[in-house]
């Protein structure tokens, strides 16, 4: 592998301010985890982005934030969207719902409803989705939780009974909130499986699957599509961390594994070969150096998410690139060529990687590869084929999970 690159090079983007960007994970527990351990490597995340400066060295200092100032990953974005759908419903009178006042009690509802939650006992990393629960106090709804541990009867019953993959995850008896406004709320968000719906942690690990990491070294293969909504909204978070963690270039690593979404719908439209030309393209600058890969995405989203209509990007373009004219399109091959060069790139050599037939077995293999970790919404990140979570919480995740990486350690200890 290449050497450990300390500088970030000058072509990098610049990071996106959130300013007034919604918070992620708001309130959620890890009460199957960790507790120190996570909450050790988000106070140094946020005391390193308050507290880091240029060091004497003239070592760029890492910016690191904490999760909680990005946007809403896509599973703990139910915690707003139930909120919202029951808001609706109470208007519609769909749902009723009695003001619940000061020293009063909750409202009375004919049934409990009924969540099992199947953990993995003591599990260090893992991190439960509690958006639910919230909803359910906040909305005055009463409610039975059941905890399963891994290896019990009760758990392996449930796990064979809808193959679940990883854990935690808790699930929601759809009979239990058949009469409530909880129903069409979830309906838009989780998956509905043999009379359950399933919501899995923030952070699970795989039950049947073995570290692949070698040599204490750390890869993170995340899953993406270029002209996904969620995906884009989520390059901000994933660049950053590009360039964060890029001290600890090369013991970890990202590695971009395409898996088509939203680009199957532009299959029809534009073709499948001029729709994975962008993917592609992204692919063969991995090849080329660590920074290179995100490098050519900030100036490819600087034309296709073009707000501001100066093809650069701006503030705020990221997570609003559906309000652009050219979404729903696909990139012309010219304005990628522009993007490869911008990036400082050969334009030719990409191009010919582009049309190669190992790349193409590569991509089929990404494919598989999201096949057999479940994969089945997107963005999402795997590290070291044990642990799964939406990309958001990624860099929190990997300062619990190796709290000697240089990004993790607190700025006394980086200063140079």
């Amino acid at each position: 592998m290449p050497f450990l690159v300390k500088n970030m090079p000058e072509n990098m983007p610049e990071k996106e301010n959130t300013v007034g960007a919604p918070q992620g994970i708001s309130g959620a527990q890890h009460s199957t985890g960790n507790d120190a351990a996570w909450e050790k490597a988000k106070a140094v995340r946020k005391k390193n982005g308050a507290d880091a400066q240029q060091g004497s060295a003239g070592k760029k200092k890492k910016s690191v934030e904490s999760v909680m100032h990005k946007g809403v990953p896509i599973y703990t974005v139910v915690l707003i969207v139930i909120v919202v759908a029951l808001g609706a419903l109470v208007i519609s009178g769909m749902y009723n719902v009695d003001t619940i006042t000061p020293g009063g009690e909750p409202p009375a509802v004919e049934q409990k409803i009924l969540a099992v939650t199947i953990v993995i006992e003591d599990c260090e990393f893992c991190m439960e989705n509690n958006a639910v629960f919230q909803v359910l106090e906040a909305e005055g709804m009463q409610y039975e939780k059941r905890v399963y541990f891994l290896g019990s009867e009760d758990a392996q019953r449930t796990i064979d009974r809808l193959g679940l993959k990883s854990l935690p995850v808790t699930l929601l008896a759809e009979n239990s909130v058949k009469d409530t406004g909880l129903k069409a709320a979830l309906g838009d968000t989780y998956v509905l499986y043999q009379g359950s719906y399933i919501i899995p942690g923030i952070a699970q690990k795989f039950i049947d699957t073995e570290s692949c990491a070698v040599d204490n070294n750390i890869v993170v293969d995340y899953f993406t599509d270029p002209y996904c909504q969620n995906c884009i909204a989520a390059k901000r978070s994933l660049s950053d961390n590009r360039v964060q963690f890029g001290y600890d270039y090369p013991r970890l690593t990202w590695q971009y594994n395409y898996v088509p979404t939203y680009s199957q719908n532009l299959f029809i439209k534009d073709g499948k070969e001029r729709t994975e030309l962008f993917a592609k393209t992204l692919l063969c600058a991995q090849k080329e150096g660590h920074y290179k890969l995100p490098a050519v995405e900030h100036a490819a989203y600087g034309v296709y998410c073009d707000i501001n209509l100066d093809e650069k990007l701006q503030i705020g373009e990221l997570k609003n690139c559906i309000k652009s004219k050219h979404w729903g399109d696909t990139l012309s091959e010219g304005e990628i060529d522009a993007a490869v060069i911008e990036a400082g790139l050969d334009q030719k050599e990409i191009a010919e990687c582009t049309e190669t037939q190992e790349l193409a077995d590569e991509i089929k293999e990404y494919a598989e590869k999201a096949e057999s970790f479940r994969i089945d919404v997107l963005p999402m990140a795997v590290v070291n084929c044990e642990y799964i979570m939406p990309i958001i919480v990624v860099d929190d995740f990997l300062c619990a999970y190796a709290p000697d990486l240089i990004a993790c350690e607190g700025p006394e200890e980086n200063s140079g």
